[in-house]
């Protein structure tokens, strides 16, 4: 009765050790099926949204926005190091009884239509030359002098964040459609076929591990 016992107690770790092995094989397959999707879902966020602003880019209506939200081609280094020229920015639309000062926010200043800033919020004034009103103070990080008030009513927006080199992607997408929408595809399913060999040699590697563990 004792050695039976003392069998009993024995195989109990046997059969506990078999299940952690086994929930150690399964995590490598479940990291080869999750991670490229993760990776997937992660490329084709990026790529919808630099489609989506080359896509507003093109629109001729200035009231385009996709969801609330505006993108940008930035082209000076006035907001250096938030963003830098070459970069793309993505903007919120806000009502401007929102904005408060260290905001940056873009604007229209109102010598040209077609023309915005996006500088940060330094003040607010209620006088412009003599005109009553309300009026936003603005300046770009690394100007020296701020820029003459500007209209409240004529802010666009507040910046959310900026994708560094987006912006010259876009410009360059603009003269080159075509192109650029194939090397955006093409792109996309190299890394995911690229991932997805990785993880079968991974996961090779382990059955040969497995292998050798049983010989």
């Amino acid at each position: 009765m004792r050695m039976v016992g003392e069998r009993s107690f024995l195989g109990s770790p046997t059969n506990q050790s078999i299940g952690i092995d086994s929930a150690a094989r399964a995590s490598p397959t479940h990291k080869k099926f999750a991670g490229p999707i993760f990776d997937g879902l992660f490329y084709a966020f990026i790529i919808a949204m630099i489609v989506g602003a080359t896509m507003f880019a093109f629109s001729d209506d200035e009231s385009k926005s996709i969801f609330g939200y505006r993108f940008y081609s930035v082209l000076s280094d006035s907001m250096r190091p938030e963003f830098a020229k070459g970069d793309m920015i993505i903007i919120e639309l806000i009502d401007s009884d929102y904005i408060d000062v260290g905001d940056i926010v873009t604007f229209n200043p109102g010598s040209t239509t077609g023309a915005y800033l996006t500088h940060r919020v330094v003040g607010f004034a209620d006088n412009r030359a003599g005109v009553a009103g309300n009026y936003v103070i603005t300046k770009g990080d690394t100007n020296d002098v701020e820029d003459p008030p500007t209209p409240v009513d004529n802010i666009i927006g507040r910046y959310l964040f900026s994708v560094p080199y987006a912006g010259t992607l876009i410009r360059f997408s603009q003269d080159n459609l075509i192109p650029t929408v194939i090397i955006l595809v093409s792109t996309f399913f190299l890394i995911l076929t690229i991932q997805s060999l990785a993880a079968e040699e991974e996961d090779d590697e382990h059955q040969r591990e497995e292998g050798y563990n049983t010989g």
